[in-house]
């Protein structure tokens, strides 16, 4: 990546959110990967827009991370911008039986906010590791459940800059089609009192085991 591309990026977030050289072992779960150009850590959906439209505009390479959870980077690292999304960009919120998130969120913190507030659906997400932006672009599950049993919509940014979608925010797309950053909102249900003991019996094994390698 060229110097005069990660200084007007640095001007577009600042010092302190853009990483030249960043080693991808400081932001994969399996510690490893070399180092990649650069690093952003945007914290607005206008901000991950503009990061898009620049690498668009700019014909430059970006890949768009998570935590970084069972994935495998070179040594070499990577040549060009990796868009981390974890860091920043993880808002929940919660609006009578409808929870809006961003794609950075965790999806464990997802499902424990969903408990904590009464809400029932997502109790299989409790010990699945990763972001709520992949957990939806690979369609995660865990014990019979799926994001798509509880995905209401989801809004998402084009590689193009093209937002589609009516949420406050957006997914941003991965390769051809969509990438990982956007706002997902998850239609749950609150459970009649009779069946908050079960709900209750569901989330805490599934939360203190987790089935994949943190």
């Amino acid at each position: 990546m060229k110097q005069r591309l990660i200084e007007e990026l640095t001007e577009l977030l600042g010092n302190d959110r853009v990483l030249t050289n960043e080693p991808m072992s400081r932001h994969t779960t399996f510690r490893i990967g070399g180092p990649a150009d650069a690093l952003a850590l945007p914290k607005t959906p206008e901000e991950v827009a503009e990061v898009v439209h620049f690498c668009h505009e700019h014909a430059q390479p970006y890949y768009v991370l998570g935590n970084g959870s069972n994935l495998l980077v070179s040594d070499e690292g990577y040549r060009g911008l990796v868009l981390q999304l974890y860091r920043n960009f993880n808002d929940i919120q919660v609006n009578g039986e409808t929870i809006t998130v961003q794609s950075g969120a965790m999806l464990a913190a997802v499902a424990r906010t969903a408990y904590q507030t009464g809400l029932t659906g997502l109790e299989f997400a409790s010990g699945i590791p990763g972001t709520i932006g992949g957990a939806v672009v690979m369609n995660a599950g865990a014990y019979g459940g799926e994001m798509k049993n509880v995905l209401k919509e989801v809004t998402v940014l084009t590689k193009e800059g093209e937002v589609l979608g009516n949420s406050p925010s957006f997914v941003v797309a991965l390769g051809g089609m969509f990438c990982k950053g956007m706002y997902v909102r998850f239609a749950e249900q609150r459970p009649e009192p009779d069946q908050c003991s079960s709900c209750t019996a569901l989330y805490r094994p599934m939360s203190s085991t987790q089935q994949q390698p943190m």
